[in-house]
């Protein structure tokens, strides 16, 4: 079940998230979109560690709990799924693949600029264009990344500044990781 919903933990929920200093925006943006998902975009920045992914998955599981459909992705895998459609036994799928998220109703992508690919500009230009096709038709997208606003693409920016639709927020908060307690 925890594969196919595409989450790490059923205990990355909003009850079990700790607001600490800095994420409190964050929280509220992510719990607007749990209420209201259809049609706006969110586009939460923030270093690492700091509970982008923990807020991404509280979403999805609150959405599938209350039964909406949604596709969340760690952005390096898409890249990599749909760098898979050039050979190999998805060869000839990429329109197919690209389609089925650019549509989908609700999409969450996850640590955007995650993977250190040396020439970023193919997958810049994917990211543009979904976005872009998901802002023109107003289906809800989240993304998260630790780049600072200005390394991502001006046209994508650019569509979350949208104030109608759209919100831009800052995860302030440091990383939690070493502060967990072991178990």
């Amino acid at each position: 079940m925890r594969r196919r919903l595409n989450v790490s933990s059923f205990e990355h929920t909003f009850a079990n998230f700790k607001s600490v200093l800095g994420a409190e925006k964050a929280l509220a943006a992510f719990r607007a979109l749990e209420a209201e998902p259809a049609g706006h975009m969110l586009l939460c920045i923030g270093g690492v560690g700091c509970g982008k992914t923990h807020l991404c998955e509280a979403l999805t599981l609150s959405w599938a709990e209350q039964g909406i459909k949604y596709r969340l992705v760690v952005w390096a895998d898409f890249v990599k799924l749909l760098k898979s459609t050039f050979s190999g036994d998805l060869k000839g799928r990429f329109d197919e693949i690209f389609t089925n998220y650019q549509k989908a109703p609700r999409l969450i992508i996850d640590d955007v600029g995650m993977g250190g690919a040396s020439d970023k500009s193919w997958e810049w230009g994917l990211l543009e264009e979904l976005i872009n096709y998901r802002s023109r038709e107003r289906l809800a997208t989240v993304v998260t990344t630790n780049l600072d606003v200005t390394q991502l693409p001006d046209r994508v920016v650019s569509r979350f500044r949208d104030k109608d639709y759209a919100r831009i927020v800052v995860n302030e908060a440091g990383d939690y990781r070493p502060q967990k307690l072991s178990s």
